[in-house]
């Protein structure tokens, strides 16, 4: 069975294959510096032979009613391990009294974040072709 359970200095190797692809939203500098920062909201998914095949890092920022969690980053196996990831920030969030919970997110997970109840709100830009491109009606951030 997959556990979740905050990242830790070992975890670093193992998750530098995980951070390098086309998929990746933020630098690996920027990740560690979230993950230092932010531990309880950077969290990884562990197999039973103790094989990390997720994680997600997360960050607390804002005051009062403007008081959110961004989530930066997340890579996943398996859609239940998304899922296990996603629970565990709210629940996080939710002890921290966050206001709400922002994702940044490529739009390939438009569809699952929909499902489990965020809604968009932003507008965004891709690189297409080497040309910026309003990708706003297609698919926004999500929160």
């Amino acid at each position: 069975m997959t556990t979740i359970r905050e990242v830790r200095c070992d975890d670093l190797l193992e998750l530098t294959p995980l951070t390098i692809g086309q998929t990746v939203m933020a630098p690996l500098r920027d990740l560690m510096s979230i993950m230092t920062e932010f531990p309880e909201y950077s969290l990884v998914c562990v197999s039973p032979g103790n094989r990390i095949t997720g994680f997600i890092a997360a960050y607390n920022t804002g005051e009062g009613a403007e008081r959110h969690c961004a989530i930066n980053e997340i890579h996943y196996l398996r859609a239940e391990m998304f899922l296990m990831l996603m629970k565990a920030i709210e629940e996080r969030a939710e002890e921290h009294k966050v206001f709400y919970v922002e994702v940044d997110l490529l739009s390939d997970y438009d569809e699952v974040f929909i499902g489990m109840g965020y809604t968009r709100h932003k507008e965004y830009f891709d690189v297409i072709g080497g040309e910026l491109v309003n990708k706003s009606s297609e698919s926004p951030s999500i929160t």
